[in-house]
């Protein structure tokens, strides 16, 4: 019989308009086709392929095998289209996407605060952290993980690690305070053990006007002084400040240029006791002798004074015990 079109069985369209038809070859279909041909539905265009063609325009776009539900050409067909998307997509399996443009990106169950990483064979799920942690990289070959901003200075504090900061900027850790209306203190120890609550360790030679230890300021101040020390407890017979120069040079240096007093000393005994305002107590181990005090000055006025009511020396007391009291035994 050949191949030809059965037009005597035609397929109607929604308006009821027969434009398609069967192609019949050796008394068996093989595609429905329009009438000019150009658009089908084609079975096995060779021999025993099982292969179910989808023409349109002339071209095949679409064909369905065992298995597979595949575009003719690469990168070819639309998966629906804006203002006519599909509802929902399932598949189980791998999906091989070039690019992906999501209103919501889910992977699997999720918890809000859920973070995904590639772990170096797959990308998995880091579950939300506890409040306050941040997340914290373990460099290249490792895992991203959740830690505490507490956790390094506690664990140096707790003699578990030490913390290095890297040879890359005079200024390594800086505390600015602008609250000016709370006026919180930056920063408070609390030591309830036996050992210092603070030690710095100076290994290297500083250069001139750093210490190791300093306290700057630009500001004029009124009555608060830069540096405070407080002994709050009555019974307490240890120093408040010691000062330990196993050195040839200065244990303590002032250099004052202003009109106030370079030390002022107010010391007020609260007790019958005897007290000191100033006590010096030098042993010298070595073969030479050192003096208890010394005391060099020069701008003084013709009278030997420093100013109308300077001196070299000024001892002035309203108490009625000793001006100058010195002995030795």
């Amino acid at each position: 019989m050949g191949t030809y079109i059965d037009r005597a069985n035609t397929l109607p369209d929604s308006a009821g308009k027969s434009d398609f038809y069967n192609l019949i070859d050796n008394a068996r279909p093989i595609a429905i086709v329009d009438d000019d041909l150009d658009t089908k539905i084609q079975v096995e265009e060779s021999a025993d392929e099982d292969i179910i063609r989808f023409d349109t325009a002339g071209a095949e776009q679409i064909r369905l095998s065992d298995g597979v539900l595949r575009p003719s050409l690469d990168n070819d067909i639309d998966l629906g289209a804006s203002g006519a998307e599909f509802k929902d997509l399932y598949i189980d399996g791998t999906a091989n996407i070039d690019s992906l443009n999501a209103d919501v990106f889910k992977l699997g169950t999720t918890n809000q605060g859920d973070i995904f990483y590639d772990n170096g064979t797959s990308i998995v799920r880091l579950t939300p952290g506890t409040s306050g942690q941040f997340l914290q990289t373990q460099g290249t070959g490792a895992n991203p993980k959740w830690a505490s901003s507490a956790t390094s200075l506690q664990a140096a504090f707790d003699g578990g690690q030490s913390i290095t900061i890297a040879d890359t900027d005079d200024q390594t850790f800086t505390i600015t305070n602008n609250d000016t209306t709370n006026n919180p203190i930056l920063a408070t120890f609390t030591n309830a053990g036996t050992n210092s609550a603070l030690e710095i360790l100076q290994t290297g030679e500083l250069v001139a006007t750093k210490a190791a230890l300093k306290v700057y300021s630009n500001i004029a101040q009124g009555s608060s002084p830069l540096v405070y020390f407080q002994q709050d407890n009555a019974s307490s017979s240890a120093s408040v400040v010691e000062i330990e120069n196993d050195g040839t040079g200065k244990g303590i240096f002032i250099d004052s240029n202003n009109t106030g007093a370079a030390i002022d000393i107010d010391a007020d005994a609260n007790s019958a006791s005897a007290m000191y305002g100033i006590r010096f107590n030098i042993a010298n181990a070595g073969a030479g002798r050192e003096n208890a005090f010394y005391f060099t000055g020069s701008e003084y006025d013709t009278n030997g004074h420093g100013g109308t009511a300077g001196g070299r020396i000024k001892v002035s007391t309203t108490a009625g015990d000793r001006y100058i009291y010195m002995y030795t035994d």
